[in-house]
Parts: C-alpha cells; sequence; structure tokens
C-alpha cells in the first residue's frame, strides 16, 4: 500500500476509535481526567496530554489518544488538535519546488513519493468523463479521428479490447497536454500508454488483423510526443502509425476495402480520417525535419474527409478525390469547379500538406540534379506547376480567414500561415539559382515581391492570433 493512502487509512482508523470511545460515556472519562488533573497539578502552563494504555484481547499494547471536549461543539470541531492524532511528517513526501519554471517530466503530482499512486486510482469517473469532454473540445479540432456518439457507446465498458483501451489512454494524454487541471498527471498517462501500446504489439505480433484504434491510437501518442519536447521518439512513434496505415490499407479506402470489412459509413470515414491525419503529420513533419515522404501521393485511392457535422451525425455526403482538387488547377479550370464539393478545414489541411509536399520534393530534386552546368529539363514548367497551386489554396484561405474574423478558426490561420512559409522555401529555392544564364527574369522578378508581400500579410496573421486562448492557439 503507498505511504500516502497508508497514512489517510490510519488517521481515518484513528478518528474511528475515537469517536467510539466518546460514546461509551462521560462518567468514565471525567473520572479518568481527573485522576490525570491531580497527578499534574503542580506542573502549571504544561500541556495535559492523556493517553490511555490498555491491554489489548491478544496482549498487544495499542496507543490511543483521549480527546477532551468542551461544552461548545464549534470549539471541539476547530480544535482539531484534541480530535486529531499527531501527524509523523515522516510519511509525508517532500514537497517540489513549485515556484520554479522547469517542470520535472518525471513527476506529475504535487509531491514527490517514491511510491506514487498509480494511474488507475486517479481515474475516478467524474475525472474519465471530463477528460472525455476537453478530448472533443481541444484535441478533436485538428485531430478528427473519432465519431463522438459511438465512442461514447464504448468508453465506459469495463472489459473493452485492448485496442480501445490504447486508444482511450492515447486520447486522455492528449487532453491533459492540452488542460490546466490534469497537467499533473500527463506523465503517468503518457507512460501507461506506451505501454498500454508496446504490451499490445507484442500479444499481436502475429496477428493478421489490425484494429482501426491501434493507429489512431500511435497518431495521438506521436503528436503528444512532438509537442512535449520529444521530436525524434514522435517521428518514431508516427512511422508506426504510417506502417500500421499502410498494412490496413487506409490509403485506398474507396477503391479497395480493407478484407472482412462490414462496417457503415461512419465507420468508412473513421478510415479515411485515419489516413488523412497520418497523411498530414507525415507531409507537415517532413517539412520541418526534411525527412522524407512516407506516402506516395499517386497512391492515394481514398476520397477528402467529410465536414464534421456529417461525420458526427452520420451522414454520407459525395467528397472528391485528392488528385481532382490539385489538377483543377493545373488543367486551367478553376477550384470554383469543384463547387458542390464542401472542402473543411480538414480537409483544406490534406491539400495544404500535399502542396508542402511538393515543394519540398520540388526543392530536393532540384538541389539533386543541379550540377552547376544548367537547370534540369522542365524545371520552370514544375515551377509554375506549385506554385499556380500554392497562390490558389493560399487565395481561399485568405477570403476564408477574412470571412471569420469574428471567430478567427485556429485551424484555417495555421494553413494560412504555411502556405505563406511554402512560398518563401519556394521563392528561395528559385532566388539561389538567379545568376544561372537562361533563367526567366519574370519568376525571378516576381519572388522577391512575393517575399515581401508575404511577410506583410503574416504580420496581419499572428494578429489575429492574439484574438485566440491559449488552447486554441496550441491546437492549431
Amino acid at each position: 500500500m503507498p505511504r500516502l493512502r497508508q497514512f489517510g487509512y490510519r488517521m481515518y482508523q484513528e478518528r474511528g476509535n475515537l469517536c467510539s470511545r466518546a460514546k461509551e460515556g462521560t462518567s468514565t472519562l471525567e473520572a479518568r481526567l481527573s485522576e490525570y488533573e491531580k497527578g499534574q497539578s503542580d506542573k502549571s502552563g504544561e500541556s495535559r496530554d492523556v493517553e490511555n494504555d490498555e491491554q489489548s484481547s491478544d496482549g498487544d499494547n495499542i496507543h490511543q489518544i483521549i480527546p477532551t471536549f468542551s461544552t461548545d461543539p464549534a470549539t471541539d470541531f476547530n480544535n482539531s488538535s484534541a480530535w486529531l492524532p499527531a501527524i509523523n511528517t515522516d510519511l509525508l513526501p517532500a514537497p517540489t519546488n513549485l515556484t520554479s519554471g522547469v517542470e520535472d517530466p518525471s513527476s506529475s503530482l504535487m509531491f514527490q513519493s517514491p511510491n506514487r499512486l498509480p494511474i488507475e486510482a486517479l481515474l475516478i469517473p467524474l475525472v474519465c468523463s471530463d477528460l472525455d469532454k476537453l478530448y472533443f473540445d481541444r484535441v478533436h479540432v485538428f485531430a478528427p479521428l473519432l465519431h463522438k456518439v459511438r465512442y461514447f457507446s464504448w468508453s465506459k465498458q469495463v472489459d473493452k479490447p485492448k485496442q480501445k483501451l490504447c486508444l482511450q489512454y492515447a486520447m486522455w494524454t492528449m487532453t491533459a497536454c492540452f488542460s490546466s487541471q490534469f497537467q499533473m498527471i500527463r506523465h503517468e498517462l503518457y507512460t501507461e500508454t506506451r505501454r498500454l501500446l508496446d504490451t499490445l504489439e507484442i500479444e499481436s505480433q502475429d496477428t493478421p488483423v489490425v484494429g482501426i484504434e491501434q493507429p489512431q491510437a500511435w497518431l495521438l501518442l506521436s503528436i503528444y510526443e512532438m509537442i512535449s519536447d520529444q521530436f525524434k521518439r514522435g517521428l518514431v512513434s508516427a512511422g508506426r502509425a504510417f506502417r500500421l496505415v499502410q498494412l490496413m490499407g487506409l490509403y485506398k479506402v474507396d477503391r479497395q476495402l480493407p478484407a472482412g470489412f462490414q462496417g457503415d459509413w461512419v465507420d468508412k470515414e473513421s478510415m479515411r480520417r485515419t489516413f488523412w491525419v497520418a497523411y498530414i503529420l507525415d507531409r507537415f513533419t517532413s517539412l520541418v525535419d526534411g525527412l522524407p515522404l512516407s506516402f506516395d501521393e499517386r497512391e492515394i485511392g481514398t476520397v477528402l474527409p467529410s465536414p464534421d457535422p456529417h461525420f458526427m451525425n452520420g451522414q454520407p455526403i459525395d467528397m472528391c478525390y485528392l488528385h481532382e482538387v490539385t489538377t483543377a488547377v493545373n488543367t486551367g479550370r478553376s477550384s470554383g469547379a469543384l463547387s458542390r464539393v464542401e472542402i473543411c478545414p480538414f480537409a483544406e489541411s490534406a491539400i495544404m500538406a500535399t502542396i508542402c509536399g511538393r515543394v519540398l520534393s520540388f526543392r530536393r530534386q532540384f538541389m539533386a540534379e543541379y550540377g552547376g552546368q544548367g537547370l534540369a529539363p522542365g524545371f520552370y514548367q514544375q515551377y509554375q506547376s506549385v506554385n499556380a497551386l500554392l497562390v490558389d489554396r493560399l487565395q481561399m484561405l485568405s477570403q476564408q480567414v477574412a470571412s471569420s474574423q469574428g471567430q478567427p478558426n485556429p485551424i484555417l490561420i495555421f494553413l494560412a500561415i504555411t502556405a505563406h512559409m511554402a512560398i518563401f522555401m519556394l521563392c528561395e529555392t528559385i532566388e539561389s539559382k538567379q545568376l544561372i544564364p537562361g533563367s526567366p527574369e519574370a519568376a525571378l522578378a516576381s519572388s522577391k515581391q512575393r517575399s515581401l508581400d508575404g511577410a506583410g500579410e503574416l504580420g496581419m496573421l499572428i494578429t489575429i492570433l492574439s484574438q485566440l486562448n491559449h488552447f486554441e492557439v496550441g491546437s492549431a
């Protein structure tokens, strides 16, 4: 039994013994107190503690404390020293330095103790309900994987499958990161989530069927690690999720369903959303860290995710493929031709992630093929294709951000900022080779002006960010 729990149990037991002895009658108590006062009459000013040594039935001596009671019940209640036993400070763990600005990742309770309470003891039903609610309020905004009603249909099951238990703990870990009241247990939640996922992999290594909850849990865990200063570990966890997504065939759900699939539209949409979260995470992390892409854009056979209200209400809606959006610009047709399809912020994230992946591939190809003698064939044609798609989506994002300044959408603001970052990267690639003979002067001249314009628009977007609270900015 942990020392803190043992201390509480002893306090409870002592209080129970005191109450039972108080009911034995006041005559015996007054007689014992009178005898004690006579023996201590020559020691005025000293505290009068009464000790009652009684021989127990098994011959052991039990030390008990007899309280003193006044005629005023309120006085007796407030005078805690009269009815509470003395606290042994050796049982209390040493408090942490609460004034330090650096959080100790190995401790998430208020006190340090070699025998901390297990996380199961802290997850009482009220805490679990609060964690679930905060997840859909703050985490679902940028990782819309789960159907709310269907999650609550199994979340409170005692003997839920291990895949679902892993997912639930991963959800709570992410929620604790985006809350103020659960910061102290986030490390315990994270440790338990890792343990559950590692155990699940060991136990199911020969099982060909993988539940959708397993890659979802790894995705949430990888995001948590990346935003908790464990970026490299987060990349490894994301790699596990990417492979599970590929093995399950989630990148081609609308061309070929996984073997044995018997779900409805909501289940199919959950599979789509799991893939797109993995795809977006792959593109953005590769853009930041310069790593190779894990998903091939040409192999995608899954339509873009539907708007969240349709998903939550179970209302099927026709969505388009990613290549239909990207080719609409390159073939000269405006994206307005796809007006019949509602592109939600989640789908916009997938489109912007695709553009960032193309910018990254374009830059890598240019740096690999350029040997100092000239540009690779089709260099500027490829540049114009990526640039046209980037300008088109940035224009649409700017319009959406401007129309929602009353209630700014943090995801749209993040995508607009990302688009400007992609423009800077693209312009930097062009300007670095501006002295090469035969370079189109128009492209070189416009890149510098676009960089200046982008810097001004970035200032406006940062101003809008000041209208959001801490957790809304963090979710973006």
